[in-house]
């Protein structure tokens, strides 16, 4: 029951006020789901990577995502972490940067 109940959550996700940890795991699960059904097509221009310090992700597979260069932007905390304070500054540095060389 629960479970057919998760499902129409995450139907209707974003639309119906949930409490915080419901709406966590509505969120969560709508993002697996499209996670597994996105197939991303290469891109052949450059891309600059945000991510964080504690990433042990092998970084030659963002090769796969682009025939360009790649470039890391390594910032402190954890993947979680670097979107809130006090890591959050220096990511948004980081975008800031990265539009700043994009605009030319």
């Amino acid at each position: 029951m629960q479970e057919i109940a998760l499902k129409a959550l995450v139907l209707t996700a974003g639309l119906v006020p949930l409490s915080t940890p419901v709406q966590w795991v509505v969120f969560f699960r709508l993002g697996t789901k499209m996670i597994r059904r996105h197939r991303p097509s290469p891109y052949s221009g450059p891309i600059t990577v945000i991510r964080a310090r504690t990433n042990t992700d092998d970084p030659t597979l963002w090769g796969h995502f682009t025939s360009g260069k790649v470039e890391f932007l390594d910032i402190d905390g954890d993947h979680i972490s670097m979107i809130r304070a006090p890591h959050a500054t220096e990511t948004a540095r980081a975008i800031e940067e990265i539009l700043e060389r994009a605009a030319g």
